[in-house]
């Protein structure tokens, strides 16, 4: 979905660009987090999250590609193992 809504808009400021924008997203957040309000916070984050997404659309990098199966299969297994040990 942000591939279909924001590609064209994105490639047209570039990797540079994009990176900048998403610094100060970042910067946004370590604010909101400081602060210690929730909102800020939770919409800081899904800034942070969407222009993270949109970088990686414009680099080529699928997120929900090879790198994101592995992800998952760490995280099985941390369950499998914590399981595991509580059932020890």
């Amino acid at each position: 979905m942000m591939r279909r809504l924001y590609f064209h808009r994105d490639s047209e400021r570039g990797v540079n660009g994009t990176f900048d924008w998403l610094m100060e997203e970042v910067e946004e957040l370590r604010e909101a987090l400081e602060e210690g309000v929730k909102e800020a916070s939770e919409k800081e984050f899904a800034d942070v999250i969407a222009w993270l997404a949109s970088l990686a659309n414009i680099t080529g990098i699928d997120l929900e590609g090879p790198h994101l199966k592995s992800i998952t299969a760490s995280a099985q297994n941390v369950d499998v193992r914590l399981v595991s040990a509580l059932s020890s």
